[in-house]
């Protein structure tokens, strides 16, 4: 009985051992595999560059930056505007920053001036099934109101500073954004 234990745990230890072991050509199927999945993400970033555009939306300056190698975009949107307090247009980086101030308890009532720059961070996906991964950053964020402003400080959506600086009127033409 011994033996046949023995035997088979041999038998286990030798077969275990061969799974583990990739041939040479597993190796070459996965270095194609890595070789489409770069391919799928520079053909969509040629499709995104193609169709990116500021003509008809709110964003005052568009900075694209592309790595060397192209696995690698970076987007940055700036804006500033004037809301009126019933705003729920479709520019989704808008109305997130909207959503950031009402999360917070900080959107004005009344029409107020919004400066804010987002940067979108586009990198091919490790995840077999997605083209690329995505992450944003906002980097300023202002709220101008009648005689102050407010300059907030967010991290992954979460307020983690805010700061009131009190000064003239901000309906003066020095103040107007234009």
């Amino acid at each position: 009985m011994n033996k046949a234990i023995t035997l088979l745990c041999l038998i286990m230890l030798f077969l275990g051992g061969i799974s583990c072991v990739s041939s040479p050509s597993d190796e070459k199927y996965n270095n194609i595999q890595a070789g489409d999945k770069i391919g799928e993400f520079k053909k969509w970033l040629v499709d995104t560059l193609s169709k990116l555009t500021t003509k008809g939306t709110l964003i005052n300056e568009q900075i694209i930056k592309v790595s060397p190698d192209s696995l690698y975009i970076e987007i940055s949107n700036s804006y500033n505007l004037t809301i009126d307090t019933g705003y729920n247009g479709e520019n989704r980086e808008l109305v997130y920053a909207l959503d950031l101030l009402k999360r917070n308890n900080l959107r004005p009532g009344k029409p107020f001036r919004i400066d804010f720059v987002i940067n979108n961070y586009y990198t091919e996906s490790m995840v077999k099934q997605l083209i690329y991964d995505y992450d944003s950053e906002i980097m300023k964020f202002i709220v101008f109101r009648n005689d102050s402003l407010l300059d907030l400080k967010f991290i992954k959506g979460n307020l983690i500073d805010r700061k009131l600086k009190t000064i003239g009127s901000l309906d003066s033409p020095e103040h107007s954004g234009q």
